[in-house]
């Protein structure tokens, strides 16, 4: 039976990772309400599927915004939802006992935020809550060994927030975040296609053409320039339907203007390493992470600015959410640094 979880609260996608299971849930991060009487009327995927296509007293929101709780009561319904399903899988037994929960979060989060993401967690039924970096648990996730004193760095891009921070010694040297990500890219999406097309397109469209045929500059990048899609929305002129060809070129000046945001950030946290370490980041490659790290082109540019090498996991999307529900193995080594940021009981 299990007794660990590591979750994974994202902007797009909430993951459940057991040690022993794999990955057991892995829906978006969304909640349809009532906004009549308040009450959930679903979430996950089934919320998902009804972005944009709502009634007027039905709202889907995201509760969820950069890694952070921005609205308490509908957190706390999401992840009821998610224990009851992981209750009736027959994998954990509430009425037995109450489980530990890792939860990651973005690393410069603030303790009021923190804790509100604790108490979420301790309200729906954990018996202990623990809190870990997000860039710490992509690197447990990718099996990086940060307990030596050698600094890797870590970038995370996720959909709410890029993650940055030198790792060595299980502990964070240095840290940043900035709230630009996969959501920037897709209200991108959004405003170029109604300035050139006139065509208006909801956020599910956007996230779609930005996985399918987006692309930040690089050095082949004209090749995929006249990749295209169909994109389908509202005609700005007249409300009716209307489909038209948009194509990666479209993107391409917009995208590197957020990703030169997301690199800036980066070479911020390089410039502040202490100078032992920058030979280590100069032999090591930046780890880059999140949902958001698969963007065409977006690892060639890095390392096109930063001069240094950059590895994308297969795993990127789900790196966070692995190393979250393995780092109960380093629960021990929370005296010798920080691995694990609090551990809160009841």
């Amino acid at each position: 039976m299990v007794r660990d979880i590591g979750i994974d609260l994202g902007t797009y996608k909430t993951i459940v990772y057991i040690k022993s299971r794999g990955i057991i849930f892995e829906e978006p991060s969304v909640v349809a309400y009532n906004l009549k009487t308040s009450d959930v009327v679903a979430v996950g995927k089934e919320a998902y599927n009804m972005i944009g296509k709502t009634p007027d007293y039905i709202k889907t929101i995201r509760p969820i915004l950069s890694g952070v709780v921005c609205d308490y009561k509908f957190v706390e319904k999401m992840i009821i939802n998610i224990f009851k399903k992981i209750n009736n899988s027959r994998l954990l037994n509430f009425k037995l006992f109450r489980p530990r929960v890792a939860i990651c979060v973005p690393s410069v989060v603030t303790d009021v935020e923190r804790n509100a993401i604790i108490d979420v967690a301790l309200s729906v039924g954990a018996k202990t809550v623990f809190i870990i970096d997000e860039p710490v648990a992509a690197a447990l996730g990718e099996k990086i060994d940060i307990s030596k004193p050698k600094g890797r760095l870590v970038v995370d891009i996720g959909g709410g927030s890029a993650d940055i921070a030198l790792l060595s010694l299980n502990g964070i040297v240095v840290k940043s975040s900035i709230r630009v990500a996969g959501d920037s890219f897709d209200k991108a999406v959004i405003k170029i296609i109604k300035e050139k097309y006139n065509l208006d397109l909801g956020e599910n469209i956007a996230r779609l053409i930005k996985e399918k045929i987006g692309l930040v500059d690089f050095k082949n990048s004209r090749d995929f320039e006249n990749n295209y899609i169909i994109a389908k929305g509202k005609d700005i002129l007249t409300g009716l339907p209307r489909q038209s060809k948009v194509f990666s070129g479209d993107f391409k000046s917009e995208f590197n203007l957020i990703s030169d945001q997301i690199i800036k950030e980066i070479k911020k946290v390089i410039e502040k390493a202490p100078p032992d370490l920058l030979s280590d980041i100069q032999s090591e490659s930046i780890l880059l992470t999140g949902g958001a790290s698969k963007l065409r082109g977006l690892r060639e540019r890095i390392e096109n600015k930063t001069k240094l090498k950059v590895f994308l996991p297969e795993t990127a999307a789900r790196s966070v959410a692995i190393g979250t529900g393995i780092c109960f193995d380093y629960i021990k080594k929370i005296d010798e640094g920080l691995i694990i940021k609090s551990a809160y009981k009841i």
